[in-house]
């Protein structure tokens, strides 16, 4: 009787985070039509129609190629959390991981089901699966890392060149917030003895100490965060690209300052390949350097349309990886 009950707990458990999945989902789902349907319909219009039906080929293609190198670049840095973590790896093998769990990236509500099947993949190659989450995990706090840094850096020139008080605010609060939530990360493991006791609690004190030695191992530390910083430029340059491709101008120095705020926001796991979330932040941030709306929203779904055509390669991969029906439901993350 005990084991029919527990069984059936179990199954009501299942069938309960199914439908708390498919809920986050319908709404990550409603942010990103909601939010797009509101920046086509405010800021589109004939001439929004215009730039995005009438864009450059070859811009277009030079910026997938340029988050096309992105991708292999994560890879490498990558590479490297786990040859300091002490797991073998091939980089073609990581790269085929990256570039499967950028597909998933596209079609789950947030990177979360990507990491997860990055995750996975790596313990089918016989990989712990918590030290190939702890690689996972640190390569996004190198990354988060990056941006913070790069937002510190050009925050003199984003607070010269907006010229207004509300957004250098919202920049200084946004800042202030990464760098505030980012510290208490790495000092988690500095809570009182008694709370280690707690799984949870002595999984992430375990976790901060695993980033500490990595950021802030002298050797590999500022090789890593250099490496993320110099990916997070691409997309800035991919930015430029499509700038100069619609015939508009924006000055490198602009871009360097008024995009990284786009790419930090566009990690904010409510919608759908960040979609809606980055066109809106788009439209916010290079407004306030000149650019018109349209354009911005424009050049944003040209960015996501280059994610989504390097999203395909790995969905190509994906068809051709053996065993992909056991993947385990990633629906539920994040």
């Amino acid at each position: 009787m005990a084991a029919g009950v527990d069984g059936e707990r179990a199954r009501a458990a299942v069938m309960a985070g199914r439908m708390r999945s498919a809920v986050l989902l319908g709404l990550r789902i409603c942010v990103s039509v909601g939010m797009l349907a509101y920046l086509v319909l405010q800021f589109g219009g004939a001439e929004g129609e215009r730039r995005l039906f009438s864009l450059d080929i070859w811009g277009f293609a030079s910026a997938t190629v340029i988050i096309g190198a992105q991708l292999v670049l994560t890879a490498v840095r990558w590479a490297m959390i786990m040859k300091r973590s002490g797991i073998p790896t091939r980089f073609g093998h990581t790269l085929r991981i990256l570039f499967i769990s950028n597909w998933f990236n596209q079609v789950l509500p947030s990177m979360v089901g990507g990491d997860a099947v990055r995750v996975w993949l790596l313990s089918r190659a016989g990989v712990n699966w918590r030290l190939a989450g702890k690689t996972v995990i640190i390569d996004r706090v190198v990354a988060l890392v990056a941006i913070l840094t790069l937002i510190a850096l050009t925050f003199p020139v984003f607070w010269s060149l907006s010229g207004h008080a509300g957004a250098r605010t919202t920049m200084a609060l946004l800042l202030g917030c990464g760098v505030a939530g980012l510290g208490t990360l790495l000092v988690l493991d500095l809570v009182p003895r008694r709370l280690h006791r707690s799984a949870p609690v002595a999984l992430m004190a375990a976790l901060a100490r695993a980033i500490r030695a990595v950021l802030f191992d002298p050797v590999s530390g500022p090789g890593l965060v250099a490496l993320a910083v110099a990916i997070h430029v691409l997309t800035v340059v991919a930015v430029l690209v499509l700038v100069e491709s619609a015939g508009a101008s924006l000055a490198p120095i602009a871009a360097l300052a008024f995009v990284p705020p786009v790419i930090l926001l566009s990690a904010v796991p409510i919608s759908i390949g960040s979609w809606g979330v980055r066109e809106g932040a788009m439209i916010a941030s290079l407004s306030l350097v000149g650019i018109e709306p349209s354009l911005a929203l424009a050049i944003s779904i040209q960015i996501g349309l280059a994610f989504l055509a390097n999203g395909l390669v790995g969905g190509v991969l994906w068809l051709m990886e053996p065993g992909r029906a056991k993947v385990p439901r990633t629906g539920s993350a994040g």
